[in-house]
């Protein structure tokens, strides 16, 4: 929150050669965007809205629950932000990708959990297509921090690859890709996943 009461997102900046903490010495460098630019979506909101927000320019906010959808999420613009909040969980419901990330710079996506469908989907998550990039730009990379994936476990699930990076200068950053080994669907005809992170290109 600012001076002026208002709700912001802070986007830490990139750190090189660093260890510990990034504000021992003061504040975190970083900049903060103000909530106004941020669609704020409910797991009611459909894919094809929440992709409607992405191409107005506007950053993602995915409020906690259950997201089942029909279409990718479709994040293309450079320097967008998605963030989840409380792990909210993205399905696939037409063998579809859950979400593609451009080969782009900047672009955040943090704190959520991508679960494979009943029906099997290529991938839960594809950063880049692996043809004309635009991501060679070090000073500000893309980034993956906190995403998570399971195959199997809360409900069976199929999915060829968890999450396919074709982008250049990618950080992951905490990725837990799972195939279930307990829980529901769990079975090794029953749940399926070839990859859990790969480079197709």
């Amino acid at each position: 929150m600012d001076s002026n009461g208002h709700y912001n997102v802070f986007v830490p900046s990139t750190q090189r050669n660093s260890v510990g903490t990034t504000w021992a010495s003061g504040a975190t460098p970083g900049s903060s965007i103000p909530i106004k630019r941020f669609f704020i979506a409910r797991p009611a909101d459909s894919a094809a809205t929440i992709n409607d927000a992405l191409d107005s320019g506007r950053s993602l906010i995915l409020t906690p629950g259950i997201y089942h959808l029909n279409q990718s999420i479709k994040v293309m613009r450079p320097d967008t932000v998605v963030l989840g909040l409380g792990f909210p969980t993205l399905i696939p419901e037409k063998r579809n990708i859950s979400m593609t990330v451009a080969s782009a710079k900047g672009i955040l996506i943090s704190g959520m959990i991508f679960d494979a469908g009943a029906t099997n989907s290529p991938v839960l998550l594809q950063v880049g297509s692996g043809h004309t990039r635009s991501d060679h730009n070090t000073s500000d990379p893309t980034a993956l921090q906190d995403v998570f994936f399971r195959i199997g476990g809360a409900e069976p699930g199929k999915a060829t690859s968890s999450l396919v990076v074709n982008s250049d200068n990618v950080i992951l950053d905490d990725i837990w890709a799972w195939r279930a080994d307990h829980g529901n669907g769990v079975g090794l005809e029953r749940q399926h996943c070839r990859h859990g992170c790969h480079r197709q290109w």
